[in-house]
């Protein structure tokens, strides 16, 4: 047994042999701090007796503190200035089965200006992770770490026991940014302006090109086992929709289909635009972004709190469906001529047709294939660089088609009805 014992003993000194390095001061599973810890609080280097919650690591400090001594602490000196210009946040983890409260107090001092910030313990029998902030005295040459426990107090015990672990500094925390109304979002602010529930997610553009351009964008995944699984806008007061009541959504996908938008959670009797079940798809371009508007003006005066996106609405199909969404929003405006061709490349009519279909676009059509719903190209073009205006699809039979139109930098996909 004592030759176990001697074993273990010489196997935990060699793992602990090597010095942590700034900015981590320690997290006692390397063998000594990067800086010397001194002053009236002891730390032994301990297994960790209480492995759970955030902190289930070996290792931890064991930190005996006089009670009855009001200012004894935690000294790190770092002998020269501690840099919090790049990491300014100084964090520890604290475990005691003291009683709470109990007043706590971070200081860096050594420099021209020292600054001391003060919390308090409020949990026993339980890890919690505390941070202090220095950024303010980032500048001031500061050397020297101060952490006090029971902080200026004398009614503690000579053997107050804390337990620590994790000591490092750390840089700032970015502040989130978050949209602001009328944009519930742009995927480009880091938070929506109101809460979204559903499937969203924020990636890098897949699809840069025609009327969105922008660097991200929601990908919305659409159970399609489910009718009216969505994308909900959870608001906390009525919607205001005096002035923008035009709802504004940019979407890119590579099947058409219905969305059916509705305003509800309010006092006011909910409304629905757009289609659902069998009534028609009026997401109707593929494989290029189109924005699309519903215009709910005449619900100006009442009271809603929630807006609800249904993709596929009322529909079941065997496999999900992947939904590209940007630049959600309310505007006060309807889409101009200018925005609606912006958003159409392409456009054909008479659409259901029986022979021709006329093409409209703003660029030379030089290119084409026609689809059925197996995806069989059942008609395309035996022309090169010509510009096609009109394509004859009598000889094609009843039913549903994708038509691809093809310029010199852009293609996109118009669903075709043959009478």
């Amino acid at each position: 047994m004592k030759k176990i014992a001697l074993i273990l003993s010489l196997l935990t000194a060699f793992i602990g042999s090597s010095q942590c390095t700034d900015p981590v001061l320690t997290d006692f599973e390397c063998g000594t701090p990067s800086h010397p810890f001194s002053g009236g609080v002891v730390v032994t280097n301990i297994a960790n007796p209480f492995s759970s919650g955030i902190n289930t690591s070996v290792n931890v400090g064991e930190a005996i503190d006089n009670g009855t001594e009001p200012f004894d602490a935690l000294i790190v000196d770092y002998g020269a200035p501690i840099d919090l210009t790049t990491n300014p946040i100084f964090h520890i983890k604290v475990y005691t089965e003291l009683t709470t409260p109990i007043p706590f107090v971070a200081k860096v001092e050594g420099g021209t200006t020292p600054l001391e910030i003060s919390t308090t313990i409020d949990v026993s029998n339980e890890w919690t992770e505390f941070t202090f902030d220095f950024s303010s005295v980032a500048d001031s040459g500061n050397t020297t770490l101060v952490v006090f426990f029971n902080f200026n107090e004398t009614d503690g015990t000579t053997t107050d026991t804390y337990y620590i672990d994790d000591l490092f500094f750390g840089p700032a925390d970015i502040e989130e940014t978050m949209c602001e109304d009328p944009i519930i979002t742009d995927f480009e602010c880091d938070l929506p302006s109101h809460p979204i529930t559903g499937d969203l997610t924020t990636i890098i553009n897949p699809f840069i090109e025609g009327s969105n351009t922008s660097a991200n964008v929601g990908e919305y995944t659409d159970n399609g086992t489910e009718t009216f699984d969505n994308i909900a806008v959870n608001y906390t007061t009525p919607i205001d929709l005096t002035t923008n009541n035009k709802l504004r959504v940019k979407i890119y996908t590579t099947q058409t289909t219905n969305l059916l938008v509705k305003l509800e959670g309010g006092t006011s009797e909910p409304v629905e635009l757009g289609n659902v079940g069998d009534a028609g798809d009026n997401i109707d371009v593929i494989n290029a972004w189109k924005e699309y508007e519903f215009d709910f003006s005449d619900q100006a005066g009442e009271n809603h709190e929630r807006l609800v996106l249904f993709f596929n609405a009322g529909n079941e199909q065997p496999d999900p469906e992947i939904f590209f969404i940007d630049d959600l929003r309310w505007d006060s405006e309807s889409l101009s001529v200018s925005e609606v061709a912006e958003n159409t490349t392409f456009s054909v009519y008479p659409n259901p047709s029986d022979n021709m279909i006329n093409i409209k676009s703003i660029t030379q059509v030089i290119d084409f294939e026609i689809y059925d719903l197996s995806g069989k190209c059942v008609l395309k073009n035996n022309r090169e660089n010509i510009n096609i205006s009109a394509i004859n699809i009598s000889t094609l039979s009843t039913g549903i088609y994708f038509l691809t139109l093809r310029s010199s930098s852009i293609s996109q996909t118009i669903k075709v009805v043959k009478k």
